[in-house]
């Protein structure tokens, strides 16, 4: 998460995977895993001493004493910092196998699967990337048990459990976390987007509202509010809010938030101010999903699904994604252009096969109006 304002500024990488999860309507997918504080201590153990050598089990064969866990640690820490997950999980495993009981172990461990998991996704290898987020938020998972004392090392846990899909999981790390540090305003503020995508609204007020009041000039907070806002149908506050949070927001974050100003004039019944904000933006920054999404919303609002089916597929060609082709199969069925919605279904079917989305589509496209069967 960024840190703007009096506090400075740091920002983080997307998640196209799991936007829906971090709420594209309200961060389109810019949290990260900076958003929460740094966990570990630099110690074995995250909230104690390191275990006794040779204890919880391991064999006197494989005794480690507390310095070489310690360098154990400090090893695998050093080769996640510098882009090595690899490296780092086979010290690790070991560790973890001749010194159970270690949270920072699992910590990293879940680090490591977590950048994996974004060269995974990165690359195209959606699968893979899936497999690695569970992966991490299993590890987190078991760090949290291990020491449950630390607000960071739960925050982290949640933030690891939305990327893996687990948002019921990551409320509960959430909600730890804002226990154990009242005072830090990141974890109501994440809660706040994960109740939003269960349509939790009035738990999302006020989980946002306990973020607000600890830091009312952090753009994500005043964003995740303004997103409040216009479930709980208050459009005029919400507009005004997200305007607010542009006004305080590095360059970083200000296409995501202008995005998220146009949807809320779409909502509002003004899909032409909508394009009006959008459309001066550059081509390459109109091919970023969330400002795809919304040009293409507002286009359809205006009554011309053929035009945003063309916004999809300038998406579609610049990058190769086949979320895209749906969506313009969606978009030229409303526009009663069968045949090209089914030739766009094609292409979808060619990329993933036998995939229930590639089912799910043709039969929507089935029951588009005048059409009677398809394919």
């Amino acid at each position: 998460m960024s840190r703007t304002g009096r506090h400075g500024t740091r920002s983080s990488g997307a998640s196209p995977i799991h936007a829906a999860l971090v709420t594209a309507s309200i961060l389109f997918g810019l949290i990260g895993l900076t958003s929460c504080k740094e966990s570990g201590s630099g110690q074995p153990t995250q909230g104690g001493a390191a275990p006794s050598p040779g204890g919880n089990g391991s064999s006197p064969g494989t005794r480690l004493t507390p310095a070489q866990i310690e360098d154990a640690l400090v090893a695998a820490s050093r080769y996640v910092e510098q882009g090595e997950p690899v490296k780092a999980e086979i010290i690790l495993a070991d560790l973890v196998t001749k010194a159970p009981g270690l949270s920072r172990a699992h910590e990293l461990l879940g680090k490591a699967a977590f950048h994996q998991a974004a060269k995974a996704e990165q690359g195209g290898d959606e699968h893979e990337a899936r497999r690695l987020y569970a992966a991490a938020a299993d590890h987190y998972d078991e760090a949290v048990r291990l020491d449950a004392m630390s607000a960071g090392l739960a925050c982290s846990a949640g933030e690891i459990a939305i990327r893996a899909g687990r948002v019921e999981r990551a409320i509960e790390h959430l909600r730890a976390a804002g226990r154990l540090d009242p005072a830090d305003p990141r974890a109501p503020m994440l809660e706040a987007s994960m109740l939003l995508t269960l349509r939790r609204i009035p738990e999302a007020r006020t989980a946002i509202d306990r973020a607000f009041a600890l830091d009312p000039d952090e753009p994500y907070i005043l964003a995740t509010l303004a997103a409040v806002l216009a479930e709980e149908g208050d459009q005029p506050a919400a507009l005004r809010t997200i305007r607010q949070a542009r006004g305080l927001a590095p360059a970083s974050l200000q296409t995501a938030f202008r995005a998220l100003e146009a949807k809320f004039l779409r909502q509002s019944g003004e899909p032409a101010k909508a394009l009006e904000l959008l459309l001066p933006l550059s081509p390459a920054v109109q091919q970023e999903e969330s400002v795809t999404t919304e040009i293409a919303a507002a286009y359809a609002a205006l009554g011309q699904p053929d035009r945003a089916a063309e916004v999809w597929v300038r998406r579609y060609e610049s990058t190769r994604d086949w979320r895209a082709a749906v969506e313009v199969a969606r978009y030229a069925a409303k526009a009663g252009l069968m045949d090209e919605a089914w030739r766009w279904h094609r292409t979808v079917q060619m990329t993933l096969g036998d995939h229930h989305v590639v089912k799910s589509l043709a039969e929507e496209l089935r029951q588009a109006p005048g059409q009677a069967g398809g394919g």
